[in-house]
């Protein structure tokens, strides 16, 4: 079927807009390459940033200057604020975060999926519940948690759906654990990098954070250097997904948060609880630093009811905390 995506590019000073059109050409594949562009290279107010020059280069390379009124698809392009910038259908008043192109798997080459969610047969054939305690105090439980997790019994996984439908679930928590790793690479912390992206129920990205200072905040590398200045100004990767949400008018009750790098701290448990988040993954184990504080935040979650998984890339299993 032929589709059509009409991109807007939206200049960092947010007054000019300049338009393009690519006819003929696959929306989810133009959504991955706008995503994952090397024009977004810079920090601006606390939020990532594109190069107008790279970024006007890097379309003119795919597509052309020009108003396309019949357009199926419509990006929009914030180079002032990559968590601003979103795609839909065209007459569709909802949009979707860009980084949610990410994860679109129609139309790529199978060689950058692979490489993006470290999908491969012999990954996919080692996945399974992992019944041991580990090292991160988790234990394996049959309980289903809503959405992404189904409720897996022995029985079931030695079933031949029963596995699938594991290997299924195991994909998109490797994904968006993938996602919240770049993110990470975001922090100009120099010390810990932190990602985190909240998912809804339906398996749409809705915000994603990292470790920073506030927007407007001077990020100077003098002031990330200074440890007792750091930890005064810095926002946690957690608090931001959930603030960046609350800034872009979208609810976060009964949704997800992955979070690469670190364990949840006891003051982000409290602010994951306020808003509504249901569950949350992590996939650091807890050294003695992050101990206390993750003691805390266990109890908090257990007593709201929020569910929490750990989950291990390198044996791609995932456990019940």
């Amino acid at each position: 079927m032929t589709t059509y995506a009409n991109i807007r590019v939206k200049l960092r000073n947010g007054t000019d807009t300049v338009e393009f059109h690519a006819c003929d050409g696959a929306p989810d594949q133009l959504g991955y390459s706008l995503a994952t562009a090397s024009f977004w290279e810079g920090i601006h107010n606390g939020s990532v940033a594109g190069n107008e020059a790279l970024a006007m280069n890097f379309l003119e390379s795919v597509a052309e200057k020009g108003f396309l009124p019949e357009a199926d698809y419509i990006y929009e392009v914030d180079l002032g604020c990559y968590s601003a910038s979103s795609y839909g259908k065209s007459g569709d008043e909802s949009r979707t975060p860009l980084l949610q192109a990410v994860l679109a798997d129609r139309n790529i080459n199978p060689t950058i999926l692979r490489l993006l969610t470290g999908e491969s047969p012999s990954h996919l054939a080692s996945a399974q519940v992992n019944s041991r305690n580990n090292e991160c105090g988790v234990t394996t439980s049959s309980e289903s948690g809503a959405g992404l997790i189904s409720a897996i019994t022995p029985s079931a996984s030695s079933d031949s759906s029963g596995r699938e439908n594991l290997k299924s679930r195991l994909k998109w928590v490797s994904r968006y654990f993938k996602i919240a790793e770049l993110v990470s690479t975001w922090s100009k912390d120099p010390s810990s990098k932190v990602g985190a992206i909240i998912v809804g129920d339906k398996g749409q990205i809705i915000s994603q954070g990292y470790n920073g200072f506030p927007r407007g905040v001077a990020d100077t590398p003098e002031r990330y250097n200074t440890r007792e200045i750091k930890y005064k100004l810095v926002v946690h990767a957690e608090m931001n997904a959930i603030l960046n949400a609350l800034y872009n008018g979208s609810s976060v009750v009964g949704a997800a948060i992955y979070i690469h790098n670190l364990p949840v701290c006891q003051e982000c448990a409290k602010a994951i609880i306020q808003a509504g988040i249901s569950e949350v993954f992590i996939d650091t184990r807890v050294n003695e630093r992050w101990q206390e504080a993750w003691n805390f935040s266990k109890m908090m979650f257990s007593e709201c009811g929020v569910k929490c998984y750990y989950y291990n890339e390198q044996e791609n299993t995932l456990t019940t905390i």
